[in-house]
């Protein structure tokens, strides 16, 4: 069976992403332990942390590998590269805020935290990618995007 993990996204880099040609994510160094857990199939949930939306889902397709000459590399400085498979990529108007009650509500990993206060995002584990998510927050996500991406 496959895992799921949060990937966190600034707008500037998901525009980047969407605009690639042949679809990869680029890490930090600092994540190239976790990525050792990263399989072929997994699949990865797109949050963007500025908009604080929910924008795509990706099946990661090679393992992961160090490229200094790949753009996320020489521009931002992430130079470990998995590549992707995109199941869905939501545009702006259709990206899914992190707040919408209904999905906050069947999260597990949100149920105890109160996105009132300051530093909710720490706590749910959303400034940092590669959080491993649980099966069944991994299936409330993953409904939630597709069913916005076929609202397009």
């Amino acid at each position: 069976m496959s895992n799921s993990y949060s990937v966190v996204f600034k707008p500037s880099t998901w525009r980047e992403f969407k605009a690639m040609p042949s679809k990869a994510l680029g890490f930090r160094l600092t994540l190239e332990t976790s990525l050792k857990n990263v399989e072929i199939g997994d699949v990865l949930i797109c949050y963007l942390a500025e908009r604080m939306t929910w924008c795509g889902v990706l099946k990661v397709s090679s393992k992961p590998y160090k490229s200094p000459e790949h753009i996320y590399a020489k521009k931002h400085g992430l130079p470990v590269i998995v590549e992707v498979e995109p199941i869905c990529i939501l545009d702006e108007e259709a990206e899914v805020p992190v707040k919408t009650k209904e999905l906050w509500d069947s999260l597990e990993r949100f149920r105890n935290a109160d996105h009132r206060v300051n530093g909710w995002a720490v706590n749910v584990g959303l400034i940092r990618s590669l959080r491993k998510l649980s099966n069944k927050d991994a299936q409330v996500l993953q409904s939630f995007l597709l069913g916005a991406s076929e609202r397009l």
